[in-house]
């Protein structure tokens, strides 16, 4: 019962019913901690489903096409390798592909293949392999330009990038150093160790990169799962920092030689060229929205050589040059598609840099999501308890509602890649805790009421106020109450029979009590008290009983039912021991008033009880069933409230304090008994005998009594006008 007086003194002091749950309280302080951590951690697990969710966005919404796109991909495709024989083709084919884009108004050519050995059907290469066979003609073949000086001399004809990869492992002579043409500028700081970095590289020969406006990086490192999505912008190799292939290509379509990298305490924020300013992420990263395959950008190689393409398919483009061919292994993940050649994700890279497409996903935004779960987090722990239990599934959903949206439209409508999943599924953890922990203290609030009002109340009453525990007001009320007392009559003698066997009287008074408590509770009584022999209880408390009145008078006929069958069993079982039982004899007595109920007592011990007018009248009523002979008595208000009962009138007294007379009635039955017709006939017979004090012993009286069932109710033995009084009932006058 502390536990509810504390419930009392809470609500009492905050007025919304809220309880200060620590425990929870710290334990969700403590969840949103772990989820920030593992938000700004972003482990492989977390990152990847992130990146699958970005990854569905594309393909609900891939990037439009656009109308007059400034670039084309001249394709090493398999038809062209069946036609110009095997890779790696001579340097002179791609002397002879120069000269035709410049013949059809290419503005710039961009070759995503990497010419990092020299030419093994170069003339001078192929002098020492015919020299035994053929002197004279290896001598001529040494005096002849290689094919690389024709490449680097078609390079300079035509604007040109080449390639330079970067790995992790040295390749002897393959790898380069040749210093790049654009020249990096740092502003806000020097953002250099975020770049990919790579300790060595395979460029493309010095002779060719010299010839070359440009020089970038083809490498683009995939996602953790393998699905390209991100670029760099820039990278380190060997100590140089270049652009990468498609930047590269901005930059000379920019006709600057600088590009300047914009930073601030976060990282890099933005690469330049001219006047083309790209943000990326803090590591100059951008995110590409994609379009689908887009077979209109392709001419394959072997049909621009032979010149079967149109002008105008090439005229004023920027023309990448790279493989289609599975053979050659430059085939990408995308989230739009799982071929994707490698040389289109350059072209869409370009196209996005020019058209300003790209996705955007800045630093500042990453902050404010991990502001979100960790500040919105630490309100919900602190403040979520307080909320009631039946909202969280919506807020789950809500939530859920939120994230989804708060995606979709930024993705759809700013080009913004949001992360509100992970917040989504952080408030939705935190949500589900918070739901589990208030679920679970409510289960221990209704194990508690159980526990604590199982002995008081019927089982269907302890689950109607589990159910409902707004219902229970502990800290005090005035109500209408139906107030029981009971008493075994000449308990004194009892007591000394049993004088030599306390074991023998505690359990009798237990069987005793078992049954009496299982008739109150089974008619929705509140057990009160237990005093010595006597019971106390209540109806229409600490639950609502519109039938109060109705359900104790039946639990006391009950009782008295249950009496006789207790009596029954317990003579037969002292009979088989060779005892003699002595029947027990209560009497009963009811009053229906406005009382006080609450936890009434000491700062050190209290009780759920009641008080009042109507409880001193039903302990007097009790006692003076003794006196008038019947076993149950009740008072005025009760017989008022049961008015279709059967109730015989005993007398009309002034009770002690009060200055109005006041009736005192038997009860004998139910409706059952005062619609039965010789019930009338009792009435009368019992009026003739001139009430209680002249129905003693009337014949006619108890024969009726017996036809109807109520004989052992109507044990009237006469009555003592001083016996009365001394019951605390004084006589009207």
């Amino acid at each position: 019962m502390r536990l509810f007086r504390g419930t009392a003194r809470s609500r009492g002091a905050r007025g919304d019913g809220a309880q200060a749950d620590w425990p929870t309280r710290i334990a969700g302080i403590l969840l949103v901690l772990v989820l920030s951590s593992v938000q700004v951690w972003d482990p492989p697990l977390v990152e990847a489903a992130r990146l699958r969710i970005f990854d569905q966005l594309q393909r609900w919404s891939p990037k439009p096409v656009p109308q007059g796109t400034p670039v084309a991909i001249v394709d090493i495709d398999d038809a062209s390798l069946a036609e110009i024989g095997q890779w790696p083709w001579p340097r002179t084919v791609f002397v002879d592909l120069i000269d035709r884009l410049r013949e059809r108004g290419a503005a710039a050519v961009v070759f995503d293949v990497l010419f990092a050995e020299a030419d093994r059907l170069s003339p001078p290469l192929l002098a020492p392999l015919i020299e035994r066979t053929s002197p004279r003609t290896a001598a001529v073949l040494r005096t002849l330009p290689s094919n690389e000086q024709a490449f680097a001399e078609a390079l300079r004809r035509l604007p040109a990038v080449l390639g330079e990869a970067g790995t992790v492992t040295a390749h002897g002579r393959l790898q380069s150093g040749v210093a790049p043409p654009a020249k990096v500028a740092w502003l806000g700081g020097d953002t250099r160790p975020l770049l990919p970095t790579y300790p060595h590289g395979i460029s493309a020969l010095p002779i060719l990169a010299g010839a070359a406006a440009g020089l970038g990086v083809v490498s683009i490192t995939p996602e953790v799962d393998g699905v390209v999505r991100r670029a760099p912008t820039l990278a380190t190799i060997g100590g140089r920092t270049l652009p990468s292939l498609a930047f590269e290509t901005v930059r000379l379509v920019a006709g600057t030689e600088t590009v300047v990298v914009h930073g601030d305490e976060y990282g890099i924020v933005a690469v330049q060229v001219g006047s083309l300013r790209v943000p990326t992420d803090r590591d100059g990263r951008v995110w590409l929205h994609f379009t689908p395959r887009r077979s209109e950008l392709y001419v394959s190689f072997h049909d621009v050589l032979t010149g079967r393409v149109a002008a105008d398919r090439l005229a004023g483009r920027i023309v990448l040059v790279g493989s289609s061919a599975v053979s050659l292994g430059d085939i990408r993940v995308t989230p739009v598609a799982g071929n994707t050649p490698g040389v289109e994700v350059q072209a869409q890279l370009v196209e996005s840099f020019l058209d300003g497409t790209l996705l955007q996903r800045p630093a500042a935004l990453l902050n404010a999501e991990q502001l979100v779960v960790l500040v919105g987090g630490l309100l919900l722990a602190w403040f979520g308890m307080r909320l009631p239990a039946g909202v969280f599934p919506s807020l789950v959903a809500i939530v859920a509602a939120l994230a989804a949206a708060t995606t979709l439209l930024g993705f759809v409508r700013l080009d913004l890649l949001i992360d509100a999943v992970y917040p989504g599924f952080a408030f939705g953890l935190l949500l589900f805790w918070l739901a589990m922990a208030k679920y679970i203290r409510e289960e221990s609030r209704r194990r508690s009421l159980r526990d604590a009002f199982g002995h008081y109340l019927a089982p269907v009453m302890v689950d109607r106020l589990v159910g409902n525990p707004s219902a229970l007001t502990l800290s005090g009320e005035r109500k209408v109450l139906t107030v029981l007392f009971s008493d075994i009559r000449g308990f004194t003698g009892l007591t000394e029979r049993y004088a030599a066997d306390p074991e023998g009287m505690t359990a009798l008074l237990n069987r005793y009590f078992t049954a009496m408590t299982e008739v109150i509770l089974d008619h929705r009584g509140t057990i009160d008290k237990y005093i010595g022999d006597a019971i106390m209880a209540f109806w229409n408390a600490p639950l609502d009983d519109p039938d109060h009145p109705r359900n104790a008078s039946a639990a006391a006929l009950a009782m008295m039912r249950r009496l006789d069958e207790l009596n029954t069993a317990l003579t037969t079982e002292f009979a088989a021991r060779g005892q003699t039982f002595v029947p027990l004899r209560i009497g009963i007595g009811l009053e229906m008033g406005e009382s006080f109920v609450g936890n009434l007592g000491s700062a050190q011990r209290f009780n759920y009880s009641v008080i009042g007018d109507s409880v001193n009248v039903a302990a007097r009523l009790e006692t003076s069933s003794k006196v008038y002979g019947f076993p149950i008595i009740v008072g005025e208000a009760v017989r008022s409230a049961c008015a279709d009962w059967a109730f015989l009138r005993l007398d009309t007294v002034q009770l002690r304090g009060r200055q109005q007379e006041s009736g005192v009635f038997a009860l004998l039955g139910g409706p059952e008994v005062a619609g039965d017709p010789r019930w009338a006939e009792l009435e009368a017979a019992y009026a003739a005998a001139g009430g209680v004090r002249g129905a003693a012993g009337d014949p006619h009286c108890t024969e009726l009594a017996h036809a109807l069932g109520v004989a052992g109710l109507f044990a009237v033995t006469g009555v003592d006008v001083r016996a009365a009084d001394e019951a605390l009932l004084l006589p009207a006058t």
